[in-house]
Parts: C-alpha cells; sequence; structure tokens
C-alpha cells in the first residue's frame, strides 16, 4: 500500500517535472500554467532526486528509479542552464561587459544604508567594465544624484546612450537604461514596449570595439512583477505555514501570468529586431525570468548564454533566500568566445552584478 502510494507520488511529481522543463516551448500567451512550473524547475529536479534515492535504498526497486529518471534525461537541458562548471581563460584583447540592475543606485534607501550609493560606484571603478549595461537607471540634471556624469568621470567613459523611459520634475529627474562604453557608439536606439511599461524598455548601442568592427549591444529590462509590500508579507506568511487567503493568492497568481505574457511578448519583438541586424551581437540584462523560460527560450535562441559557456554554480542574480534564480543574463553570438564570467554576490540592490570577458575576434 505505501509502495502504491510512493508509485502515485512519483508518477505526479516526475510530469510535473517534464512539463516544468518543456515550458521553455510553451509561449504563455496561449497557456501560462506551464511558466509557472518553469519557476520550480530545480525544487521538483530536487524532489526527482529524492525519490531515486528512495528506490534505490529504502524500497530497494531499482525499476522504479526510471520514473524520475526518464523525467531527468529529457530535461536535461534545463538542469544544464541552471548549474554549471567551467575554468576561465581570459585572452589578452578579451572586451569586458557587465550588466546589472542597480535599483535606482538605492535612491530610496531599499538597502537601509546611506553607504551604499557610494559602494556600488566603488565596485564599479574597481571593475572598470569596457561596455556597462544598467538597468532601473536613475540620474539627474539637478540636484546630488547625477549619476551620469559621476560614472562618467570615476570610470572615465567616454560614450554612453542613456534610454529615458521615465520622467518627472520637468525632465531633471530621469529613469531607463544607459550602457556606457570605451568605444566609440555609432549608432543607437530605443525598443519601446506598451505605454504600461514605464520603466520596462531595451536600448541597443553599434559600438565600434576596433576600426571598422562593430558589435550590437543590447541592454534589455523586461517586465517585472510589480509585487506590492502586502504580497510579500503574504508569501512570507506561506513560508511560515500561517493560514493562507484565498483572495491574495489569486491576486499574485494574477500578477504572475501578466508578467509571463508580457515578457513573452517583449522577448519576441527584441528578438525580431535583433534579427535584422547581421553582425555580432550580444543581449544581456534583466530578463525577469529564469533559465527555464520561454522568455529566455526566445531570446537565447542562436545565441550562448556566458554562464553556460563559463560559469560556475547556479549563477544565481537575484538576491533572495533562493540559491536557483538566475534572472540576469549575457547571451553573445557563437563567434564571440567567452573567456570568462563572474557574479558578485553584493547586496547593493535586489540583483547582483555580472560579468563577463568576451573575445570578439
Amino acid at each position: 500500500m505505501v509502495r502504491s502510494l510512493f508509485v502515485y507520488i512519483n508518477i505526479f511529481l516526475a510530469i510535473l517535472l517534464l512539463l516544468s522543463g518543456w515550458s521553455i516551448y510553451l509561449n504563455p500567451t496561449t497557456f501560462w500554467l506551464p511558466a509557472l512550473l518553469g519557476l520550480g524547475y530545480p525544487f521538483l529536479l530536487v524532489l526527482n532526486l529524492a525519490f531515486i534515492f528512495i528506490w534505490l535504498f529504502l524500497f530497494k526497486r531499482k525499476k522504479a528509479v526510471f520514473i524520475s529518471l526518464i523525467s531527468i534525461m529529457l530535461t536535461w537541458s534545463s538542469f544544464s542552464s541552471i548549474f554549471n562548471i567551467s575554468a576561465a581563460a581570459r585572452s589578452a584583447g578579451d572586451v569586458s561587459l557587465m550588466t546589472w540592475n542597480v535599483k535606482n543606485f538605492d535612491l530610496y534607501n531599499w538597502s537601509e544604508n546611506e553607504e551604499t550609493h557610494e559602494l556600488m560606484m566603488q565596485l564599479l571603478e574597481q571593475e572598470k567594465p569596457d561596455i556597462l549595461c544598467i538597468q532601473e537607471f536613475y540620474t539627474e540634471t539637478k540636484g546630488k544624484f547625477k549619476n551620469i556624469k559621476e560614472i562618467k568621470q570615476r570610470l572615465g567613459y567616454k560614450y554612453y546612450y542613456f534610454g529615458e523611459t521615465f520622467s518627472v520634475k520637468n525632465g531633471t529627474k530621469k529613469w531607463g537604461l544607459v550602457t556606457f562604453s570605451k568605444f566609440p557608439i555609432k549608432d543607437h536606439g530605443i525598443i519601446s514596449f506598451d505605454s504600461g511599461a514605464r520603466l520596462n524598455a531595451c536600448i541597443f548601442t553599434d559600438i565600434e570595439y576596433k576600426k571598422d568592427s562593430l558589435v550590437r549591444v543590447y541592454n534589455t529590462h523586461l517586465q517585472s512583477l510589480h509585487l506590492a509590500d502586502e504580497d510579500y508579507k503574504y508569501l512570507s506568511e506561506i513560508k511560515e505555514d500561517k493560514k493562507t487567503d484565498l483572495e491574495s493568492s489569486k491576486k499574485i497568481l494574477k500578477k504572475l501570468k501578466a508578467g509571463f505574457e508580457k515578457r513573452s511578448t517583449q522577448a519576441e519583438k527584441i528578438k525580431a529586431h535583433a534579427n535584422n541586424f547581421e553582425g555580432k551581437k550580444i543581449i544581456c540584462g534583466d530578463f525577469n525570468d529564469t533559465p527555464t523560460s520561454y522568455t529566455h527560450q526566445v531570446l537565447s535562441k542562436g545565441l550562448c548564454d556566458a554562464f553556460k559557456e563559463k560559469g560556475v554554480g547556479f549563477g544565481k542574480t537575484l538576491v533572495n533566500p533562493s540559491p536557483f534564480f538566475r534572472i540576469d543574463f549575457i547571451l553573445a553570438t557563437p563567434c564571440i568566445d567567452v573567456n570568462s564570467y563572474e557574479t558578485f554576490s553584493k547586496k547593493y540592490s535586489d540583483h547582483y552584478p555580472v560579468k563577463a570577458f568576451l573575445e570578439l575576434n
């Protein structure tokens, strides 16, 4: 009786793992529930691995191992996108690129540390990437947060493109995305999303990294979840096994659904734009989605994920208790060799910055 129950539970979890791993091929605008399962792929994988050990060592039934083993094998590409072990091998001519969602450089003292802004600037100054892509960027023309001017001065950038998505106070306070470069920027532009996405967009810059050689860099910030404080409080209460509330659950699921759908549409728009450019290209930034998502599948098609090339471990980029959530990416055309990849586990923003050394050839 107990064994039969375990078989049914194992089959159920194996099916969920399959749906989770294959969610990358299902457009959330058509069917969104697998996208929700995609977020849980690492946890479903752990549960299925646990069942393999249960069958081997607790019940001594080797044949039952195949229930989970087949599902794991059929979704192996998803596992390889969330965990990696590799060795770096930098070359003298590498171009370094860093991407970071800086959460307005702690404008609203999210970190509750007044030194955070300076610490973020010091990290950038220490790393001095050749190309720097920033999301949730904030700057002022009047006031103490003249971040464009400060970064140019402290890191010595000659070139930049700021894609403004929102402003107040007659344009003196501005939000958007910015790409800084030590190389000349020959062309640039912004890919706007729907009118409701005030802080989400994608900018591109054509950078001349050497004479007559261009690489197009897409700096991306896709749809956020926009969970309110009460949503996070409710999720915390669920973790603590407190009473659940149907209305709160439905509200959070509605936001998740809207996020999945909007990101899929935004990703397709960016990819269509990128496909019209025939040269070398890099798509990087905050995708607000994991590697086991339709969004990542669309944007990474035909490109190399720098983490999968030279990353180590799980590559987590979101500052939260989960060890798995990698939602910031550097994708590059295969002709660009990825020689090094690094995640900086600094809790200055709600995202960790990531940096890659690229051989553009």
